[in-house]
Protein backbone atom coordinates (compact mmCIF):
# COMPACT_ATOMS: atom_id res chain seq x y z
CA UNK A 1 0.00 0.00 0.00
CA UNK A 2 2.78 2.43 0.89
CA UNK A 3 4.74 1.54 -2.26
CA UNK A 4 1.63 2.05 -4.42
CA UNK A 5 0.88 5.43 -2.86
CA UNK A 6 4.44 6.64 -3.39
CA UNK A 7 4.39 5.51 -7.00
CA UNK A 8 1.09 7.28 -7.66
CA UNK A 9 2.33 10.51 -6.08
CA UNK A 10 5.86 10.63 -7.45
CA UNK A 11 5.80 8.79 -10.79
CA UNK A 12 2.34 8.90 -12.23
CA UNK A 13 1.57 12.63 -12.77
CA UNK A 14 3.73 12.64 -15.90
CA UNK A 15 3.97 15.74 -18.10
CA UNK A 16 3.00 15.24 -21.71
CA UNK A 17 6.56 15.85 -22.85
CA UNK A 18 7.73 12.73 -21.03
CA UNK A 19 4.96 10.43 -22.25
CA UNK A 20 7.22 8.89 -24.91
CA UNK A 21 9.80 8.00 -22.28
CA UNK A 22 7.08 6.47 -20.12
CA UNK A 23 5.94 4.30 -23.03
CA UNK A 24 9.45 3.00 -23.49
CA UNK A 25 9.90 2.34 -19.77
CA UNK A 26 6.52 0.61 -19.60
CA UNK A 27 7.45 -1.72 -22.44
CA UNK A 28 10.77 -2.56 -20.83
CA UNK A 29 9.07 -3.24 -17.50
CA UNK A 30 6.59 -5.55 -19.23
CA UNK A 31 9.50 -7.50 -20.71
CA UNK A 32 11.15 -7.72 -17.29
CA UNK A 33 7.88 -8.88 -15.74
CA UNK A 34 7.57 -11.58 -18.39
CA UNK A 35 11.07 -12.84 -17.60
CA UNK A 36 10.39 -12.83 -13.85
CA UNK A 37 7.07 -14.65 -14.28
CA UNK A 38 8.79 -17.38 -16.29
CA UNK A 39 11.54 -17.55 -13.63
CA UNK A 40 8.97 -18.07 -10.85
CA UNK A 41 7.35 -20.77 -13.00
CA UNK A 42 10.74 -22.45 -13.39
CA UNK A 43 11.24 -22.40 -9.60
CA UNK A 44 7.88 -24.09 -9.10
CA UNK A 45 8.85 -26.74 -11.63
CA UNK A 46 12.19 -27.25 -9.86
CA UNK A 47 10.39 -27.70 -6.53
CA UNK A 48 8.11 -30.31 -8.13
CA UNK A 49 11.05 -32.20 -9.59
CA UNK A 50 12.84 -32.25 -6.24
CA UNK A 51 9.94 -33.28 -4.02
CA UNK A 52 6.99 -34.23 -6.23
CA UNK A 53 5.07 -31.28 -4.71
CA UNK A 54 1.83 -31.10 -6.71
CA UNK A 55 0.99 -27.55 -5.57
CA UNK A 56 4.32 -26.29 -6.89
CA UNK A 57 3.54 -27.68 -10.35
CA UNK A 58 0.10 -26.04 -10.38
CA UNK A 59 1.70 -22.72 -9.41
CA UNK A 60 4.31 -23.17 -12.13
CA UNK A 61 1.54 -23.68 -14.70
CA UNK A 62 -0.35 -20.61 -13.42
CA UNK A 63 2.71 -18.37 -13.72
CA UNK A 64 3.44 -19.80 -17.16
CA UNK A 65 -0.05 -18.85 -18.39
CA UNK A 66 0.19 -15.45 -16.70
CA UNK A 67 3.57 -14.73 -18.24
CA UNK A 68 3.06 -15.98 -21.78
CA UNK A 69 -0.63 -15.16 -22.31
CA UNK A 70 -1.29 -12.17 -20.05
CA UNK A 71 2.04 -10.40 -20.30
CA UNK A 72 3.22 -11.59 -23.68
CA UNK A 73 0.17 -12.00 -25.92
CA UNK A 74 -2.31 -9.62 -24.27
CA UNK A 75 -0.12 -6.68 -23.25
CA UNK A 76 3.05 -6.77 -25.35
CA UNK A 77 1.84 -8.20 -28.67
CA UNK A 78 -0.64 -5.35 -29.43
CA UNK A 79 2.12 -2.83 -28.81
CA UNK A 80 4.55 -4.57 -31.13
CA UNK A 81 1.80 -5.10 -33.74
CA UNK A 82 1.18 -1.31 -33.81
CA UNK A 83 -2.51 -1.51 -33.05
CA UNK A 84 -3.44 -4.18 -35.58
CA UNK A 85 -7.21 -4.65 -35.30
CA UNK A 86 -7.06 -8.45 -35.38
CA UNK A 87 -4.40 -8.53 -32.70
CA UNK A 88 -6.35 -6.11 -30.54
CA UNK A 89 -9.52 -8.20 -30.81
CA UNK A 90 -7.57 -11.39 -30.04
CA UNK A 91 -5.99 -9.71 -27.03
CA UNK A 92 -9.44 -8.68 -25.85
CA UNK A 93 -10.53 -12.32 -25.86
CA UNK A 94 -7.31 -13.60 -24.26
CA UNK A 95 -7.32 -11.06 -21.43
CA UNK A 96 -10.26 -12.54 -19.45
CA UNK A 97 -9.28 -16.06 -20.56
CA UNK A 98 -5.81 -15.66 -19.05
CA UNK A 99 -7.36 -14.29 -15.87
CA UNK A 100 -9.80 -17.18 -15.44
CA UNK A 101 -7.30 -19.93 -16.31
CA UNK A 102 -4.61 -18.43 -14.05
CA UNK A 103 -7.12 -18.14 -11.21
CA UNK A 104 -8.24 -21.73 -11.77
CA UNK A 105 -4.67 -23.05 -11.71
CA UNK A 106 -3.94 -21.15 -8.50
CA UNK A 107 -7.13 -22.51 -6.93
CA UNK A 108 -6.01 -26.03 -7.87
CA UNK A 109 -2.66 -25.33 -6.20
CA UNK A 110 -4.42 -24.27 -3.00
CA UNK A 111 -6.35 -27.56 -2.72
CA UNK A 112 -3.77 -29.89 -4.29
CA UNK A 113 -2.58 -32.92 -2.28
CA UNK A 114 1.08 -33.05 -1.26
CA UNK A 115 1.88 -35.50 -4.06
CA UNK A 116 -0.10 -36.30 -7.20
CA UNK A 117 1.51 -38.96 -9.37
CA UNK A 118 -0.91 -38.28 -12.22
CA UNK A 119 0.46 -34.77 -12.82
CA UNK A 120 2.95 -34.30 -15.66
CA UNK A 121 4.43 -30.92 -16.65
CA UNK A 122 3.82 -31.26 -20.39
CA UNK A 123 0.33 -32.62 -19.90
CA UNK A 124 -0.59 -29.83 -17.50
CA UNK A 125 0.84 -27.17 -19.84
CA UNK A 126 -1.15 -28.60 -22.74
CA UNK A 127 -4.32 -28.64 -20.66
CA UNK A 128 -3.77 -25.02 -19.62
CA UNK A 129 -3.20 -23.94 -23.23
CA UNK A 130 -6.37 -25.70 -24.31
CA UNK A 131 -8.31 -24.07 -21.50
CA UNK A 132 -7.05 -20.63 -22.52
CA UNK A 133 -8.09 -21.20 -26.13
CA UNK A 134 -11.52 -22.49 -25.12
CA UNK A 135 -12.26 -19.66 -22.69
CA UNK A 136 -11.01 -17.07 -25.19
CA UNK A 137 -13.40 -18.44 -27.81
CA UNK A 138 -16.27 -18.23 -25.35
CA UNK A 139 -15.32 -14.67 -24.42
CA UNK A 140 -15.66 -13.73 -28.09
CA UNK A 141 -19.38 -14.49 -27.84
CA UNK A 142 -19.81 -13.04 -24.33
CA UNK A 143 -18.27 -9.56 -24.38
CA UNK A 144 -20.34 -8.52 -21.37
CA UNK A 145 -18.58 -11.17 -19.26
CA UNK A 146 -15.23 -9.85 -20.43
CA UNK A 147 -16.24 -6.34 -19.39
CA UNK A 148 -17.43 -7.63 -16.00
CA UNK A 149 -14.12 -9.36 -15.35
CA UNK A 150 -11.63 -6.86 -16.68
CA UNK A 151 -13.45 -3.54 -17.09
CA UNK A 152 -14.92 -1.73 -20.09
CA UNK A 153 -12.39 -1.65 -22.94
CA UNK A 154 -11.79 1.77 -24.47
CA UNK A 155 -9.39 2.54 -27.30
CA UNK A 156 -6.74 5.08 -26.41
CA UNK A 157 -7.56 8.56 -27.64
CA UNK A 158 -6.26 9.54 -31.03
CA UNK A 159 -3.99 12.07 -29.44
CA UNK A 160 -1.79 9.30 -28.13
CA UNK A 161 0.22 8.82 -31.26
CA UNK A 162 2.50 5.80 -31.71
CA UNK A 163 6.18 6.09 -30.85
CA UNK A 164 9.24 4.45 -32.37
CA UNK A 165 10.90 1.85 -30.16
CA UNK A 166 13.72 0.02 -31.85
CA UNK A 167 12.43 1.07 -35.25
CA UNK A 168 8.94 -0.37 -34.64
CA UNK A 169 5.87 1.83 -34.29
CA UNK A 170 4.22 1.10 -30.93
CA UNK A 171 1.51 2.67 -28.81
CA UNK A 172 0.18 2.06 -25.29
CA UNK A 173 -2.14 -0.88 -24.79
CA UNK A 174 -5.53 -0.29 -26.38
CA UNK A 175 -7.31 -1.66 -23.32
CA UNK A 176 -7.17 0.92 -20.55
CA UNK A 177 -10.43 1.50 -18.82
CA UNK A 178 -12.44 1.17 -15.68
CA UNK A 179 -11.71 -1.51 -13.15
CA UNK A 180 -13.47 -4.89 -13.20
CA UNK A 181 -13.63 -7.91 -10.89
CA UNK A 182 -9.98 -8.77 -11.49
CA UNK A 183 -8.60 -6.99 -8.39
CA UNK A 184 -11.23 -8.68 -6.23
CA UNK A 185 -10.23 -12.11 -7.53
CA UNK A 186 -6.55 -11.35 -6.97
CA UNK A 187 -7.27 -10.08 -3.45
CA UNK A 188 -9.20 -13.22 -2.50
CA UNK A 189 -6.38 -15.35 -3.88
CA UNK A 190 -3.80 -13.28 -2.00
CA UNK A 191 -5.51 -13.86 1.33
CA UNK A 192 -5.83 -17.57 0.65
CA UNK A 193 -2.20 -18.01 -0.38
CA UNK A 194 -0.81 -15.95 2.49
CA UNK A 195 -2.85 -18.03 4.95
CA UNK A 196 -1.66 -21.29 3.40
CA UNK A 197 1.93 -20.05 3.33
CA UNK A 198 1.83 -19.19 7.02
CA UNK A 199 0.06 -22.39 8.01
CA UNK A 200 2.27 -24.73 6.00
CA UNK A 201 5.41 -22.58 6.30
CA UNK A 202 5.70 -22.47 2.52
CA UNK A 203 7.63 -19.59 0.99
CA UNK A 204 6.29 -20.37 -2.48
CA UNK A 205 2.71 -19.75 -1.33
CA UNK A 206 3.73 -16.62 0.56
CA UNK A 207 5.49 -15.21 -2.49
CA UNK A 208 2.46 -15.90 -4.68
CA UNK A 209 0.23 -14.18 -2.12
CA UNK A 210 2.43 -11.08 -2.20
CA UNK A 211 2.37 -11.18 -6.01
CA UNK A 212 -1.43 -11.23 -6.02
CA UNK A 213 -1.51 -8.24 -3.67
CA UNK A 214 0.82 -6.41 -6.05
CA UNK A 215 -1.43 -7.31 -9.00
CA UNK A 216 -4.42 -5.93 -7.10
CA UNK A 217 -2.63 -2.67 -6.32
CA UNK A 218 -1.41 -2.48 -9.89
CA UNK A 219 -4.91 -2.67 -11.32
CA UNK A 220 -6.13 -0.03 -8.88
CA UNK A 221 -3.19 2.18 -9.78
CA UNK A 222 -3.86 1.78 -13.50
CA UNK A 223 -7.40 3.11 -13.17
CA UNK A 224 -6.95 5.61 -10.34
CA UNK A 225 -3.70 7.26 -11.43
CA UNK A 226 -3.99 10.95 -12.41
CA UNK A 227 -2.51 12.32 -15.59
CA UNK A 228 -2.01 10.56 -18.92
CA UNK A 229 -3.12 6.98 -19.43
CA UNK A 230 0.44 5.80 -19.83
CA UNK A 231 1.19 7.00 -16.30
CA UNK A 232 -1.27 4.50 -14.87
CA UNK A 233 0.24 1.76 -16.99
CA UNK A 234 3.71 2.64 -15.78
CA UNK A 235 2.58 2.56 -12.17
CA UNK A 236 0.94 -0.83 -12.67
CA UNK A 237 4.09 -2.25 -14.26
CA UNK A 238 6.29 -0.98 -11.45
CA UNK A 239 4.09 -2.50 -8.75
CA UNK A 240 3.68 -5.75 -10.70
CA UNK A 241 7.43 -5.98 -11.20
CA UNK A 242 7.90 -5.52 -7.46
CA UNK A 243 5.39 -8.31 -6.77
CA UNK A 244 7.08 -10.67 -9.22
CA UNK A 245 10.45 -9.89 -7.65
CA UNK A 246 9.13 -10.81 -4.19
CA UNK A 247 7.54 -13.97 -5.58
CA UNK A 248 10.80 -14.99 -7.26
CA UNK A 249 12.75 -14.29 -4.06
CA UNK A 250 10.43 -16.45 -1.95
CA UNK A 251 10.27 -19.21 -4.57
CA UNK A 252 14.07 -19.25 -4.79
CA UNK A 253 14.29 -19.39 -1.00
CA UNK A 254 11.97 -22.40 -0.90
CA UNK A 255 13.86 -24.23 -3.65
CA UNK A 256 17.20 -23.57 -1.97
CA UNK A 257 15.72 -24.77 1.30
CA UNK A 258 14.54 -27.89 -0.48
CA UNK A 259 18.06 -28.48 -1.76
CA UNK A 260 19.45 -28.05 1.75
CA UNK A 261 16.83 -30.37 3.20
CA UNK A 262 17.59 -32.92 0.49
CA UNK A 263 21.28 -32.65 1.31
CA UNK A 264 20.63 -33.14 5.01
CA UNK A 265 18.29 -36.03 4.28
CA UNK A 266 20.94 -37.62 2.08
CA UNK A 267 23.56 -37.13 4.78
CA UNK A 268 21.25 -38.68 7.38
CA UNK A 269 20.50 -41.59 5.06
CA UNK A 270 24.18 -42.15 4.43
CA UNK A 271 24.87 -41.98 8.16
CA UNK A 272 22.09 -44.45 8.89
CA UNK A 273 23.36 -46.73 6.14
CA UNK A 274 26.90 -46.54 7.49
CA UNK A 275 25.66 -47.10 11.04
CA UNK A 276 23.55 -50.05 9.96
CA UNK A 277 26.45 -51.49 8.01
CA UNK A 278 28.74 -51.13 11.01
CA UNK A 279 26.12 -52.65 13.30
CA UNK A 280 25.71 -55.60 10.94
CA UNK A 281 29.47 -55.99 10.78
CA UNK A 282 29.70 -55.96 14.56
CA UNK A 283 26.81 -58.41 14.86
CA UNK A 284 28.46 -60.72 12.34
CA UNK A 285 31.76 -60.44 14.18
CA UNK A 286 30.06 -61.18 17.50
CA UNK A 287 28.27 -64.17 15.99
CA UNK A 288 31.56 -65.43 14.58
CA UNK A 289 33.21 -65.05 17.98
CA UNK A 290 30.34 -66.87 19.70
CA UNK A 291 30.60 -69.68 17.16
CA UNK A 292 34.34 -69.90 17.83
CA UNK A 293 33.74 -70.07 21.57
CA UNK A 294 30.99 -72.66 21.11
CA UNK A 295 33.27 -74.88 19.04
CA UNK A 296 35.94 -74.60 21.70
CA UNK A 297 33.47 -75.46 24.46
CA UNK A 298 32.07 -78.42 22.54
CA UNK A 299 35.57 -79.72 21.88
CA UNK A 300 36.36 -79.50 25.60
CA UNK A 301 33.11 -81.25 26.53
CA UNK A 302 33.74 -83.97 23.98
CA UNK A 303 37.27 -84.56 25.23
CA UNK A 304 36.26 -84.71 28.88
CA UNK A 305 33.22 -86.94 28.35
CA UNK A 306 35.10 -89.36 26.11
CA UNK A 307 37.85 -89.60 28.69
CA UNK A 308 35.36 -90.26 31.48
CA UNK A 309 33.58 -92.83 29.35
CA UNK A 310 36.66 -94.75 28.26
CA UNK A 311 39.02 -94.44 31.21
CA UNK A 312 36.78 -94.00 34.23
CA UNK A 313 38.22 -97.07 35.97
CA UNK A 314 41.78 -95.82 35.51
CA UNK A 315 41.16 -92.27 36.68
CA UNK A 316 41.51 -91.33 40.31
CA UNK A 317 38.72 -89.49 42.08
CA UNK A 318 40.29 -85.99 41.93
CA UNK A 319 40.78 -86.31 38.16
CA UNK A 320 37.21 -87.48 37.66
CA UNK A 321 35.93 -84.56 39.71
CA UNK A 322 38.10 -82.16 37.72
CA UNK A 323 36.79 -83.53 34.41
CA UNK A 324 33.20 -83.34 35.62
CA UNK A 325 33.75 -79.78 36.82
CA UNK A 326 35.23 -78.92 33.42
CA UNK A 327 32.18 -80.31 31.64
CA UNK A 328 29.88 -78.32 33.91
CA UNK A 329 31.87 -75.16 33.28
CA UNK A 330 31.69 -75.63 29.51
CA UNK A 331 27.95 -76.33 29.65
CA UNK A 332 27.39 -73.08 31.56
CA UNK A 333 29.50 -71.33 28.97
CA UNK A 334 27.36 -72.76 26.15
CA UNK A 335 24.21 -71.69 27.97
CA UNK A 336 25.50 -68.11 28.12
CA UNK A 337 26.37 -68.21 24.43
CA UNK A 338 22.95 -69.54 23.46
CA UNK A 339 21.24 -66.90 25.61
CA UNK A 340 23.58 -64.26 24.12
CA UNK A 341 24.69 -63.26 27.58
CA UNK A 342 28.05 -61.75 28.37
CA UNK A 343 30.40 -63.26 30.88
CA UNK A 344 29.78 -62.42 34.51
CA UNK A 345 30.65 -58.71 34.73
CA UNK A 346 31.59 -58.97 38.40
CA UNK A 347 35.32 -58.97 39.10
CA UNK A 348 36.28 -60.92 42.18
CA UNK A 349 39.17 -62.77 43.75
CA UNK A 350 39.50 -66.44 42.87
CA UNK A 351 41.94 -69.28 43.43
CA UNK A 352 43.90 -69.61 40.19
CA UNK A 353 44.88 -73.26 40.68
CA UNK A 354 41.30 -74.30 41.50
CA UNK A 355 39.96 -72.56 38.39
CA UNK A 356 42.58 -73.98 36.03
CA UNK A 357 42.70 -77.54 37.40
CA UNK A 358 39.54 -78.79 35.56
CA UNK A 359 40.86 -77.28 32.36
CA UNK A 360 44.27 -78.90 32.75
CA UNK A 361 42.68 -82.24 33.57
CA UNK A 362 40.53 -82.04 30.44
CA UNK A 363 43.57 -81.19 28.33
CA UNK A 364 45.51 -84.13 29.72
CA UNK A 365 42.53 -86.36 29.07
CA UNK A 366 42.67 -85.35 25.42
CA UNK A 367 46.20 -86.74 25.23
CA UNK A 368 48.26 -83.60 25.71
CA UNK A 369 51.29 -83.59 27.97
CA UNK A 370 50.64 -80.71 30.33
CA UNK A 371 52.97 -79.81 33.16
CA UNK A 372 51.46 -77.45 35.72
CA UNK A 373 53.41 -75.30 38.15
CA UNK A 374 50.83 -73.17 39.92
CA UNK A 375 51.41 -72.35 43.60
CA UNK A 376 48.60 -73.22 45.95
CA UNK A 377 46.42 -70.41 47.30
CA UNK A 378 47.59 -68.03 44.56
CA UNK A 379 44.66 -65.67 44.10
CA UNK A 380 44.04 -63.17 41.34
CA UNK A 381 41.47 -60.47 40.78
CA UNK A 382 39.35 -60.95 37.67
CA UNK A 383 36.70 -63.18 36.12
CA UNK A 384 37.25 -66.87 36.65
CA UNK A 385 35.37 -68.05 33.54
CA UNK A 386 37.12 -65.55 31.29
CA UNK A 387 40.54 -66.47 32.67
CA UNK A 388 39.80 -70.14 32.10
CA UNK A 389 38.73 -69.39 28.53
CA UNK A 390 41.94 -67.45 27.85
CA UNK A 391 44.14 -70.27 29.10
CA UNK A 392 42.07 -72.80 27.13
CA UNK A 393 42.72 -70.78 23.96
CA UNK A 394 46.46 -70.82 24.64
CA UNK A 395 46.40 -74.58 25.28
CA UNK A 396 44.42 -75.17 22.07
CA UNK A 397 46.97 -73.17 20.10
CA UNK A 398 49.85 -75.09 21.66
CA UNK A 399 48.19 -78.39 20.75
CA UNK A 400 47.61 -77.32 17.14
CA UNK A 401 50.83 -75.46 16.38
CA UNK A 402 53.18 -77.59 18.48
CA UNK A 403 51.72 -81.13 18.21
CA UNK A 404 53.46 -83.65 20.41
CA UNK A 405 55.23 -80.95 22.41
CA UNK A 406 54.97 -80.85 26.16
CA UNK A 407 53.14 -77.77 27.40
CA UNK A 408 54.05 -76.03 30.62
CA UNK A 409 51.53 -73.91 32.51
CA UNK A 410 53.12 -71.95 35.32
CA UNK A 411 52.09 -69.00 37.40
CA UNK A 412 54.11 -66.68 39.62
CA UNK A 413 53.39 -63.64 41.70
CA UNK A 414 55.30 -60.62 40.42
CA UNK A 415 54.76 -57.75 42.80
CA UNK A 416 51.14 -56.68 42.60
CA UNK A 417 50.34 -58.89 39.64
CA UNK A 418 50.24 -62.56 38.76
CA UNK A 419 51.78 -63.73 35.49
CA UNK A 420 50.50 -66.98 33.99
CA UNK A 421 52.61 -68.49 31.20
CA UNK A 422 51.69 -71.19 28.70
CA UNK A 423 54.87 -72.45 27.03
CA UNK A 424 55.54 -74.97 24.28
CA UNK A 425 58.40 -76.18 22.09
CA UNK A 426 56.79 -75.35 18.78
CA UNK A 427 58.03 -73.03 16.00
CA UNK A 428 57.46 -69.92 18.10
CA UNK A 429 56.26 -66.54 16.84
CA UNK A 430 58.18 -64.23 14.53
CA UNK A 431 59.22 -61.13 16.54
CA UNK A 432 57.68 -58.94 13.82
CA UNK A 433 54.29 -60.56 14.43
CA UNK A 434 54.19 -60.58 18.21
CA UNK A 435 51.81 -57.62 18.25
CA UNK A 436 49.76 -58.23 15.13
CA UNK A 437 48.70 -61.78 16.04
CA UNK A 438 46.41 -60.33 18.70
CA UNK A 439 44.40 -58.47 16.08
CA UNK A 440 41.20 -59.85 14.68
CA UNK A 441 41.69 -62.31 11.80
CA UNK A 442 45.52 -62.12 11.88
CA UNK A 443 47.50 -65.35 12.03
CA UNK A 444 51.22 -65.93 12.27
CA UNK A 445 53.45 -67.55 9.66
CA UNK A 446 53.43 -70.81 11.60
CA UNK A 447 49.65 -71.06 11.06
CA UNK A 448 49.93 -71.25 7.29
CA UNK A 449 49.08 -74.95 7.09
CA UNK A 450 46.93 -75.12 10.22
CA UNK A 451 43.16 -74.53 10.00
CA UNK A 452 41.91 -71.57 11.99
CA UNK A 453 40.05 -68.28 11.89
CA UNK A 454 42.45 -65.90 13.63
CA UNK A 455 39.91 -65.21 16.39
CA UNK A 456 41.25 -67.09 19.40
CA UNK A 457 44.03 -64.72 20.47
CA UNK A 458 41.92 -61.70 19.57
CA UNK A 459 39.07 -62.87 21.83
CA UNK A 460 41.53 -63.77 24.57
CA UNK A 461 43.14 -60.34 24.44
CA UNK A 462 39.72 -58.64 24.58
CA UNK A 463 38.63 -60.72 27.55
CA UNK A 464 41.84 -59.93 29.39
CA UNK A 465 41.58 -56.24 28.60
CA UNK A 466 38.21 -56.06 30.41
CA UNK A 467 39.96 -57.38 33.52
CA UNK A 468 42.71 -54.74 33.51
CA UNK A 469 45.10 -57.42 32.31
CA UNK A 470 47.49 -57.81 29.41
CA UNK A 471 48.42 -60.61 27.03
CA UNK A 472 51.76 -60.86 25.27
CA UNK A 473 54.13 -63.42 23.79
CA UNK A 474 57.87 -64.00 24.26
CA UNK A 475 60.34 -66.39 22.77
CA UNK A 476 60.93 -69.35 25.06
CA UNK A 477 64.50 -70.08 25.98
CA UNK A 478 65.57 -73.13 24.05
CA UNK A 479 62.94 -72.63 21.35
CA UNK A 480 59.20 -72.35 21.27
CA UNK A 481 56.67 -69.75 22.36
CA UNK A 482 55.84 -68.40 25.78
CA UNK A 483 52.42 -66.74 25.96
CA UNK A 484 51.95 -64.73 29.14
CA UNK A 485 48.94 -63.10 30.69
CA UNK A 486 49.14 -60.67 33.56
CA UNK A 487 46.31 -60.18 36.05
CA UNK A 488 46.07 -58.12 39.23
CA UNK A 489 47.04 -60.03 42.33
CA UNK A 490 44.14 -60.69 44.63
CA UNK A 491 45.95 -60.04 47.91
CA UNK A 492 48.49 -57.27 47.28
CA UNK A 493 47.31 -53.64 47.28
CA UNK A 494 47.56 -51.99 43.89
CA UNK A 495 48.37 -48.41 43.00
CA UNK A 496 45.30 -46.99 41.22
CA UNK A 497 45.47 -45.17 37.91
CA UNK A 498 48.22 -47.18 36.20
CA UNK A 499 47.38 -48.60 32.78
CA UNK A 500 48.49 -52.00 31.50
CA UNK A 501 51.27 -52.16 28.94
CA UNK A 502 49.93 -52.35 25.34
CA UNK A 503 53.05 -53.03 23.28
CA UNK A 504 54.63 -56.26 22.14
CA UNK A 505 56.86 -58.39 24.31
CA UNK A 506 56.84 -58.41 28.09
CA UNK A 507 55.42 -55.45 29.99
CA UNK A 508 57.95 -52.88 31.16
CA UNK A 509 59.43 -53.26 34.62
CA UNK A 510 57.23 -51.95 37.35
CA UNK A 511 54.02 -52.19 35.32
CA UNK A 512 50.91 -52.75 37.38
CA UNK A 513 47.31 -52.86 36.14
CA UNK A 514 44.78 -50.50 37.71
CA UNK A 515 42.50 -51.67 40.42
CA UNK A 516 39.21 -52.62 38.76
CA UNK A 517 35.91 -51.21 39.92
CA UNK A 518 34.00 -53.78 41.88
Amino acid sequence: MIAAALLMIVVLPLPAAREADAVLVTSLLQMASLVLALAVSAMGLARWRLTGDAAALWIAAALLVFGIVRLGLVEMLPVVADGNDVVIVLAGWLRPASLLVTAGLLAAAAIAPPVDSSLKPLGLAGTAAGAVALVAAVMGFLPEVSVLLDGSPQVVAAGSAPHLIGGVAVRPSAFTSTIGLTPLLWLIGAGTFLWIGRRRQRWLFTGCGLLLIALTLGEVTRVAAPGPVVGGLLGRELIRLLGLTMALSDATREVLGTYRDAGRSLARSEYRAATTKERLRMDAAAAEERAHEARSALAAIEGATLTLERYRERLDAPTQRALSAGVSTEIRRLQRLVANQADDPMIAEFDLAAVLEPLLATERARGSEVVAAIPAALTVLGRADSTQQIVRTLLDNARRYAPGSAVTVRADADGDRVVVRVEDRGPGVDPRQRTSIFRRGVRGDAAENVPGSGLGLYIAEQLLHTQAGHLWVDEREGGGASFALGLPCGQVPREPGLQPHSGSGAPPPGWAPPAPRL
